[in-house]
């Protein structure tokens, strides 16, 4: 007569694989979360893209803002900064032909004939 084997796992092993397992969330949560983890690069990433994007927008404000001679219209200049971030601050430096623009707290220069640089 032969005896039926049991099939399943025994309490051993499933101790086992539950502290296993408890180890690697422990660990995957710790990745995540510190500093220079996958949550702190992303939020990294998301402050460079939209720096990137109001850069893009001034360097449009500027090139649209251009007369027939390729010098920039300030009043139009002005108005389309101001659409990018209504707080946005703009002086113009006489002695340069220049302006100096705030735009979401960063600065930008902005040359007579629309080269712009971010001020550091």
């Amino acid at each position: 007569m032969k005896l039926k084997k049991d099939k399943g796992i025994t309490l051993t092993s499933l101790v086992i694989t539950i502290g296993v397992m408890t180890i690697l969330a422990g660990t995957v949560v710790v990745v995540a979360l510190n500093e220079g983890g996958i949550i702190g690069k992303a939020g990294e990433a998301k402050e460079s893209v939209e720096d990137a994007g109001v850069y893009q927008d001034i360097i449009h404000a500027v090139l649209t803002s251009k007369n027939k001679n390729g010098k920039i219209n300030e009043e139009a200049l002005t108005k389309k900064l101001k659409k990018i971030d209504n707080s946005t601050n703009i002086v113009k430096n006489e002695s340069t032909n220049s302006y100096i623009v705030t735009v979401k707290g960063d600065n930008y220069i902005i040359e007579e004939y629309g080269n712009v640089t971010v001020q550091e």
